[in-house]
């Protein structure tokens, strides 16, 4: 009864069709996934080109597009960017990451993470978490990102998710977006 009250939990955060990732030419990237239901009608569609587009504190390579959405009464943001596999590695993309955001969060290092899938397995993924001063809006506040690396045989695909830690936290927003996480197709 555990596992199945587990599955529910889940699945009634997340859509139940993938949607294919796309990149920056809207070229699929042979990733799919499950978006977290907070992803609704009600968030706004950033285009890469917008000013909110971007993480403050990092340019994420080949960036293709964003969402903004509210927890809370705050802003959070989930972006997607995709990197051709023949530009690059994936170590090299990594560690090219690593280093940009290095400069303002020290303690910021990538690491393997089991994450749970929607038929209750685990997968290893690529996690790179910080949490420190961060810009939402007009305010600056102590604020959590948390960016995913997945490779296809096409593209090495980056998945990020911020909001302010506070409001991100007691609106399950992280959890919520690590069962999306566990959702991915096509990666390894």
């Amino acid at each position: 009864m555990d596992r199945l009250n587990q599955l529910g939990s889940i699945a009634s955060v997340i859509y139940g069709q993938s949607s294919p990732v796309q990149d920056a030419a809207r070229a699929n990237t042979g990733i799919s996934m499950r978006l977290p239901l907070v992803i609704d009608g009600k968030a706004k569609a950033l285009a890469a080109t917008d000013a909110e587009a971007q993480p403050p504190f990092l340019e994420l390579p080949g960036l293709a597009y964003a969402y903004e959405l509210q927890v809370g009464d705050q802003p959070a943001y989930a972006y997607f960017a995709a990197v051709p596999a023949g530009e690059k590695d994936a170590a090299a993309l990594a560690e090219e990451i690593q280093g940009r955001v290095g400069r303002t969060f020290s303690a910021a290092a990538w690491r393997e993470v089991p994450v749970q899938t929607p038929t209750g397995g685990t997968v290893q993924l690529k996690l790179l978490s910080l949490i420190g001063p961060q810009k939402f809006g007009t305010r600056t506040e102590d604020g959590r990102f948390d960016l995913y690396l997945v490779s296809s045989a096409t593209h090495h695909v980056l998945v990020g998710w911020r909001a302010p830690a506070a409001s991100g936290g007691n609106a399950k927003f992280f959890e919520n977006a690590a069962f999306a996480m566990g959702s991915v197709e096509g990666g390894s």
